[in-house]
């Protein structure tokens, strides 16, 4: 469990930095792009041979008169990407936490893509040095409540590391993974303090501590892949990212069923208003839902998971919040005026939320 709590901290560091960010004056080269094209970036060989374009263009930069854009037309498969990197001294920046950050906009079509930012630590003789690349939480192009693509749009990312005492040199940069398009730009080092302010040592789980956070990681999965709550489907990656972070400390100190069930309650209501907790030998009266009203239409709403990328709105394993209107039209049958959606399996191992009859003929 230590190390599962470790795998958290590149969110971690984000959310726990309490000092205000000073932003460094020297160090990082052409930071908005104005300056002689792509001076002092760098586009990484591999990506160039595996057909990905860097540029600076003119096109709807963030502010001034230009921008970073890495571009590829194609499909690439998976774990491909396209980067552009600078490398500076870490003289200005050892024994610090800092916060590499930038405009974002991007263009990506395929669920597996998306624009991140990335910034790694060198230490002497490839000793391991702090990286994050925004793993699992890249900015992709946003949905509508119907499902259909939104225009590209600017928006902010960040990514935050400690930079250890001996290390020799800072790489920061960005990516496209996969396929499609992304500009970047205005990007700033800042200074957050010193490295590994506020982190909590690593220790053992055992006890009522362990169990309590077993229970949470639970009921975390249930309702955040399974709630169909508009409160839940409203939270992004780095929302739900932030959820867990926030919880895990107000969870472990439980020290009873009756008090871990009430903590658990108090944590995910406001996400899932009908949502009922309670220790297993003391079940409570069912909830009071509002009584169908006979005659007026009801929708159902669940969600339906293919594949294993539960991270995904489109591509070849999505995740979708469906209702049974729009969820039918896969796969339907009617039967006198109504009808039961049957989705085909499209994997080995599909995850199905349960879709109820809908209305179809």
């Amino acid at each position: 469990m230590a190390a599962g709590r470790l795998s958290l901290l590149c969110v971690m560091l984000a959310l726990t930095a309490a000092t205000t960010p000073a932003q460094m004056p020297a160090g990082l080269a052409n930071p908005g792009f104005e300056e002689n094209g792509l001076a002092g970036w760098h586009i990484q060989p591999q990506s160039q041979a595996r057909g990905y374009q860097a540029r600076v263009t003119d096109q709807d930069p963030h502010s001034g008169q230009h921008s970073l854009e890495i571009r590829h037309p194609n499909p690439q498969g998976f774990g491909l990407y396209g980067r552009v990197t600078q490398t500076i001294s870490a003289e200005l920046y050892r024994s610090r936490r800092i916060r590499f950050r930038a405009a974002v906009r991007p263009e990506v079509q395929y669920a597996r893509s998306y624009a991140a930012l990335y910034a790694r630590v060198h230490r002497p003789g490839f000793a391991p040095g702090h990286a994050c690349d925004m793993a699992g939480s890249g900015i992709r192009t946003g949905l509508d409540q119907n499902g259909e693509r939104l225009a590209p749009k600017w928006q902010d990312a960040s990514v935050v590391v400690d930079v250890a005492p001996d290390a020799e040199k800072l790489e920061i940069g960005f990516l496209l993974n996969e396929d499609g398009a992304a500009w970047f730009d205005d990007a700033a080092i800042e200074l957050l303090g010193r490295a590994g302010e506020g982190n909590e040592p690593p220790r053992p789980l055992a006890g009522r501590g362990l169990e309590n956070l077993i229970a949470f990681t639970r009921l975390f999965g249930y309702l955040r892949y399974f709630h169909p709550s508009d409160e839940a489907a409203a939270l992004s990656l780095a929302d739900w990212d932030r959820f867990a972070i926030d919880a895990i400390n107000v969870v472990e100190p439980a020290k009873s069923p009756e008090e871990l069930a009430a903590v658990l309650h108090a944590l995910f209501a406001p996400l899932a208003p009908t949502v009922q907790v309670f220790p297993a030998a003391q079940p409570p009266a069912p909830a009071d839902l509002a009584a169908l009203t006979a005659g007026k239409p009801t929708r159902v709403v669940g969600w339906m998971h293919t594949g294993g990328a539960s991270n995904y709105q489109v591509g070849s394993m999505p995740s979708r919040r469906v209702t049974d209107g729009r969820t039918c039209a896969v796969r339907r049958r009617c039967r006198a005026a109504r009808c039961r959606c049957r989705s085909r399996k499209r994997s080995s191992s599909p995850t199905w939320a349960v879709v109820s009859p809908a209305v179809c003929c």
